[in-house]
């Protein structure tokens, strides 16, 4: 009876731990969500550059801007290819910038609705082009590593109620559920893409890759 006892409250702490984290890991992502990137010195001078004027009369339909491809089409030329994807993690991340900055506009109501589709387009290419390149260094350093993640976080928390619907399944939207998924995929890179080499991170939380790692600091 006496080890049937402790082990109904061993479990019951267990649940009660597992709810109390549950609930304390929401309250930071609700707290983050509210914070203005203004406010964080790296994120303010990310987006400072730009203007929600300027950057909603380059964006293009299908999600491009004119002079990004023109620069892209360059990289692509390059014949060294450590060269050319170094020059497409930089094309991605300032084509990631300005999506945080129609994000920005969208979450403080300054942004027309219909740059919500190229937007989220611009998104998805970022997210496929980064997919394709080389996971070994220093190809993916810093971009895709930081200034990537970082933005898709930042546009995470701009959409941040429509995000918590897909998670929980309320939102049906395909093109929001895979705006999540982009999302999500480019944020993970922080912790996927700092190796290295190209070897397959099984366990991409253990504490040992950040152990006396500069890279991490």
């Amino acid at each position: 009876m006496k080890k049937l006892f402790f082990a109904i409250l061993l479990g019951c702490c267990t649940v009660w731990g597992a709810d109390s984290k549950e609930k304390s890991l929401d309250a930071m992502r609700d707290k983050e969500a509210k914070t203005d990137p203004q406010h964080r010195w790296w994120s303010r001078t990310r987006i400072e550059k730009y203007d929600l004027d300027g950057v909603s009369a380059t964006i293009r339909p299908d999600g491009t801007y004119a002079d990004l491809e023109e620069k892209r089409r360059n990289f692509m030329a390059l014949t060294d290819p450590v060269e050319r994807d170094r020059g497409l993690c930089l094309i991605n991340t300032l084509a990631m910038d300005r999506s945080w900055t129609l994000a920005l506009g969208f979450r403080d109501g300054k942004c027309d609705a219909k740059f919500l589709e190229p937007m989220r387009k611009t998104v998805h290419l970022c997210a496929e082009s980064e997919a394709n390149l080389p996971t070994a260094m220093p190809v993916r350093w810093y971009w895709s590593s930081f200034d990537i993640p970082t933005a898709a976080l930042n546009i995470y928390w701009c959409f941040y109620e429509k995000m918590l619907e897909v998670e929980d399944g309320s939102c049906k939207d395909p093109q929001w559920i895979r705006f999540h998924q982009d999302l999500r995929r480019l944020a993970m890179q922080a912790w996927l893409l700092p190796e290295e080499t190209a070897k397959k991170i099984d366990s991409p939380e253990s504490l040992d890759r950040f152990r006396h790692n500069m890279e991490w600091v």
